[in-house]
């Protein structure tokens, strides 16, 4: 055997000899349990927010992907769908008099003043025409306010048609003409700062990504010219 090479017992009893591992250290706060790697530490570990996400540089709700909802957007649909539940009532209580024959002619407003005789011809078309009116009176401001939701500018002019398509309420009675001042303040609201940064959001959102610009040279398939 050679010199370099120990006994199996040498190697034991070096091993033997051999200092044992040093115990670890004490907690800075007096404790024995030590704080290594696994253990979470006493302080509160500092760490960044995260980074809002982003689409075409405008932030964008990480629920939905869509542009933040601001306040004038939701005091919008309120006057807009208040406007259009205003027209609905107001006529759905002008339907509810009309049923009675005795109370027909105060049923509504334009019914007494054009006093047609119940159940006429007169009366028929009446009502026919105030059926169809309503469908425009509810419908309009419902329109305006799910176009102005989804960030289409065409909801400017339609919160103008809303106005106008609730004016008719002052056929019908006091609570189908609470749907004007209603529509109107929709109107206004539409063109509010607030709304204008949610229209401008969503306009940047959809925008199509920029594409390079074409030479309108040719196209090299292989080794390049000044290469062969």
């Amino acid at each position: 055997m050679s010199s370099d090479q120990s006994s199996p017992d040498a190697r034991t009893d070096e091993w033997a000899h051999s200092p044992a591992p040093a115990a670890p250290a004490p907690a800075p706060d007096g404790t024995n349990e030590p704080q290594g790697i696994g253990l979470a530490p006493d302080h509160r570990v500092e760490t960044l927010p995260p980074l809002e996400e982003m689409h075409h540089g405008v932030p964008v709700s990480a629920r939905t992907g869509e542009p933040h909802r601001t306040g004038a957007l939701v005091a919008l649909q309120c006057c807009l769908y208040a406007a259009a539940g205003a027209s609905g009532l107001g006529y759905a209580l002008y339907w509810w008099r009309a049923m009675h024959v005795a109370g027909f002619d105060r049923s509504a407003w334009i019914v007494g003043w054009l006093d047609p005789r119940p159940g006429g011809a007169g009366s028929i078309a009446l009502v026919l025409a105030l059926a169809a009116l309503v469908v425009v009176m509810v419908g309009a401001p419902c329109v305006a306010a799910y176009q102005a939701w989804t960030g289409e500018r065409l909801a400017r002019r339609l919160s103008l048609v809303a106005l106008a398509a609730a004016c008719p309420g002052a056929l019908f009675n006091p609570l189908a003409c609470a749907a004007i001042p209603l529509a109107a303040a929709g109107a206004v609201l539409a063109r509010a700062r607030g709304m204008t940064d949610y229209l401008d959001a969503w306009e940047a959102l959809r925008a199509p990504a920029p594409r390079s610009e074409d030479t309108g040279g040719p196209v090299f398939y292989g080794r390049l010219p000044r290469f062969q």
